[in-house]
């Protein structure tokens, strides 16, 4: 596999063939899949069969920064709140202006890792929040806060 400034591509070692598919960047490796998204769309490429499928696909208007594999869900944020994907259903979990009470603060990172949720939440300079929460978006431990 590589990644190109053109898209994401497999190359066959064994047939010497390639395989172009959809523009897009590698994202994250999870449970034999690669994810990737391409502007409004959200992919996965299967390590073991080479293919590759449509997950979801967003309105234009959402503007999907961030995005991290937790157990069969695809976490992905906006600038202000953190969605779960999972069997074609898209749930709000959490919110930085629900947390915080308004809109100054935003989700600047997700990192999911042994069945953990970590985000990072920011105001440029003044401010950063890195925490826990589950999959419901319960607050499970407030690691940083400045």
């Amino acid at each position: 596999d590589h990644n190109d400034a053109e898209g994401i591509s497999y190359y066959d070692l064994k047939t010497g063939e390639i395989q172009n598919f959809d523009s897009g960047k590698v994202g994250i490796i999870s449970k034999g899949y690669i994810y990737y998204r391409c502007s409004n769309k959200f992919f996965r490429f299967d390590l073991s069969t080479f293919e590759y499928e449509l997950m979801c696909e967003f309105e234009d208007t959402l503007d999907v920064t961030l995005f991290d594999a937790y157990d069969d869900s695809i976490l992905y944020s906006t600038e202000y709140s953190l969605y779960a994907f999972n069997q074609n259903e898209h749930n709000l979990i959490f919110s930085t202006q629900d947390f915080l009470g308004n809109e100054g603060y935003r989700i600047d990172g997700i990192q999911c890792q042994d069945n953990r949720i970590f985000i990072n939440i920011g105001s440029g300079a003044f401010y950063q929040c890195i925490m826990e929460i589950d999959i419901d978006g319960n607050v499970i431990e407030v690691i940083h806060d400045d």
